[in-house]
């Protein structure tokens, strides 16, 4: 059964893979890394050597196994200083619910027929799916409980420019309901939950000021670097 999993696994990472080259250069650049690490998990990993050794040593079943190792390997990422390399754990994880997914037969849900300006607030959004949502689409922005500003999730999320807070501990206990209005400041890093009306007029107002500044910036872009004296100038960016 777990081969059999990791081989249904491998088949959806590919066809994520195939899709990711329809998206923007940055984002399938970007996932396309995410999902080749994804693969390699996927073949002869610590994860999958792991969850084999625990079932046939322990004689537990795929699923207990596969989320035993999970624990064990997640134990060792908190343990590392560096936060970049500590928030990888959540590829591992991602890779495990895939598998665990293909174990249980349970059908993946897609973020698919939302109404237009929604606001997705859950515990966790997995790199793909973030991915996959389309920018300028019915999905305006999203929170998460999991996840940081290193993660890999806020990466795609920049990438498409999609507002976006992760990292929001108290997000699934402030009584919020379908419907209710929500405010994602992705650049302060502030959720606002039922907003007042003087509150949500403000944020209107930072939103038009951000979209003026972005257009003002967007007729620059082509302009030469060169001084009004005729000095060009050179400008380098790392962007790794």
């Amino acid at each position: 059964r777990l081969d059999a999993a990791v081989k249904r696994s491998r088949r959806q990472v590919e066809k994520l893979r195939a899709k990711a080259a329809t998206l923007p250069d940055t984002v399938a650049e970007e996932l396309g890394f995410l999902l080749d690490a994804h693969l390699h998990m996927l073949a002869d990993s610590r994860l999958i050597r792991g969850a084999a050794r625990r079932i046939s040593e322990d004689g537990r079943n795929a699923e207990a196994a596969v989320q035993a190792e999970i624990a064990e390997i997640a134990a060792g990422f908190a343990a590392v200083e560096d936060s970049y390399l500590a928030a990888r754990i959540q590829d591992v994880r991602e890779v495990g619910d895939r598998l665990v997914r293909s174990l249980t037969n349970r059908p993946y849900q897609a973020l698919s027929h939302l109404p237009p300006g929604s606001v997705i607030l859950t515990e966790e959004l997995s790199p793909a799916e973030t991915a996959l949502i389309a920018p300028g689409g019915d999905v305006a922005g999203f929170a998460t409980v999991l996840g940081g500003v290193e993660s890999h999730t806020a990466i795609m999320a920049r990438s498409l420019g999609l507002p976006a807070v992760l990292g929001v501990p108290a997000l699934m206990h402030s009584g919020i309901a379908n419907g209710d209005t929500v405010i994602v400041d992705g650049a302060a890093g502030v959720v606002v939950i039922a907003p007042t009306a003087a509150t949500l007029a403000d944020y209107e107002e930072k939103h038009a000021a951000f979209l003026r500044e972005r257009q003002r910036l967007n007729r620059l872009r082509d302009l030469p670097a060169r001084t009004r004296d005729g000095v060009e100038i050179c400008l380098q960016g790392n962007l790794e």
